[in-house]
Formats: C-alpha cells, structure tokens, sequence
C-alpha cells in the first residue's frame, strides 16, 4: 500500500520542507538566544524526537512551544530581529492571519491550503509556536474551557475566509457554501481585538494559580497537557540538541495513545498543499 503522504509530495519535496523547518529552527533559535527565550518540542516533533531522534519520516511541518512569559516576549520583541527573508505571523501581528497561534514562515516559498488560499498573507512553509500556560486540574472544568476558547478559534477562522476546505463538487457542497458564507458574514461583525483578548483572556486564566497541568486548548481534545515542564530533559532531534518538557509522557499517551505502534496507512500524513513552491533546483 502506497503511503498516504506520497499522493502529496515527492521524497525530494518532503526532504525539501524538513531542510526549510530546520533553517526556520535555526532563525528561531538565534532570535531566541538574543532574548534569552526557552522552548521545547511539541507536538509531532516532540513524538518524532522521542521516537525517531528527529522528524515523523512523514512530517511536514515542526512544532515547538514556549511558556507564556517567553511567549508574550517573543510577540513583542522578535519581529524586530527577525532576518529579512522570514516572518512571524500571530493574530496580534497580523490581523489577517486565521490561526490563534504563531508560525514563522520562510518568505520565499509557498505552502498553501486549499481553505486559506484566499487569504493575503504571506503562505510559506512555516512552522508552529504555541504558549504553554497553566490549565485546570478538574477534567470539566478542563472541558468547559477548550470548549470556549474552541468556539472563539471557529470565529477567528470564519471572519478570515468564506471558503470551504474543499472545491465545490455538487448542489449540497453549492448550499453548503452558502450557509459558510452566512456564517463569514455574521463573524466579521466580532471586532478582531476584542476576539483574540477573549483568547487570551481564556487561555491565560489559570496562570496565577498553582496547578499540575500546563500546556493549552489548541488540540481537538482537552487533553493536551504536560504533568510538570521543568527541569527540561534534552534529547536528540536530527542531530541537534533539543529540549522537552518533563512531564511528556502523558502528552503523547493523550495525543497518540501508544507511540511504540506505527499510526495506520491511512495517518501517515502531514498538511495536503493546494499550491507548493520550494525553489527546488530543476534537474
């Protein structure tokens, strides 16, 4: 069976973007050094380091979080020391961007969703910084707010695009469109500062309170949570020496259940691109 990430991308392309993620990595880490910032793997990168010492072999993109202090400092002061040839994207940087957190772009290449291929922004190939904030140790309590704040994310995603995810195939994707653009509309009356204080507002909530969980609600489920980020453990990720939080064991068990087995065919895949440009050299 032929895997799924190859329908999208050549061996060539997907070694391409993983060079790209890791010059991004290394922008990133300069600009870091500078402010005396401290991140850590997360997410899939954060699994492909435990388990491969370097990217899923199907990644396509690379994940790191921060805590919210470093976070907020990264907001305010990167995008002065940001080299020409890069970006950082956030809501508070740039009012167009659909996505509640942050990617760092390399300019010159495009890697765009079918969704967002309307949008005016810069589309390269990026890679995504979360916060890590404190989170409620009581699982409703936990529930009640990845609820809220998911509802708030669907808002800053409608007002941003009057797309489907999708070309239209048919009279139910036409009423289907329809019914998106109704909701495009209603959402462009929620003003975009006030959405994203909301966010911030909700994800930050718990930071003056002594809890056992940290991380935060970007994750379809209200389990994405680290039981203890300090003292940081280094590992191996592609040669290089990369910090992860100490509590990750719970994390990937929430997120991936059982890493020693290899995810079915069919989730062998990364983010599928409508429109993808690397300046790859024409052989």
């Amino acid at each position: 069976m032929t895997e799924e990430w190859r329908i999208y991308y050549t061996e060539k392309e997907l070694a391409e973007i993983q060079r790209i993620e890791l010059e991004l990595l290394d922008v990133l880490s300069e600009v870091c050094k500078k402010l005396d910032i401290k991140f850590f793997l997360y997410g899939g990168s954060l699994l492909g380091a435990v388990k491969y010492g370097g990217f899923v072999p199907w990644d396509d993109d690379f994940d790191i979080a921060m805590m919210r202090n470093d976070y907020e400092k990264l907001i305010k002061e990167a995008p002065a020391l940001i080299p020409e040839g890069y970006e950082l994207q956030e809501p508070r940087l740039n009012k167009r961007t659909p996505y509640p957190y942050t990617k760092l772009r390399k300019t010159d290449t495009v890697m765009v969703e079918y969704k967002c291929r309307n949008i005016k922004i810069n589309h390269g190939v990026y890679f995504d910084i979360y916060p890590i904030d404190n989170l409620p140790d009581d699982d409703n309590e936990l529930l009640q707010n990845q609820q809220k704040l998911q509802k708030l994310v669907l808002i800053l995603q409608q007002r941003q695009t009057a797309s489907l995810s999708a070309p239209i195939n048919g009279k139910r994707d036409i009423i289907r469109q329809i019914y998106y653009f109704v909701k495009f509309l209603l959402a462009r009356l929620f003003p975009h500062a006030s959405l994203v204080n909301k966010m911030n507002s909700i994800m930050t909530k718990y930071n003056k309170i002594n809890s056992k969980r940290q991380g935060n609600y970007f994750f379809p489920e209200p389990v994405n949570y680290f039981d203890g980020i300090y003292p940081p453990i280094e590992v191996d990720f592609e040669g290089r020496k990369m910090l992860i939080p100490q509590g990750y064991k719970i994390n990937l068990k929430n997120r991936y259940g059982d890493i020693a087995q290899d995810p079915p065919e069919g989730k062998k895949v990364g983010h599928k691109p409508y429109i993808l440009k690397l300046n790859l050299e024409e052989e």
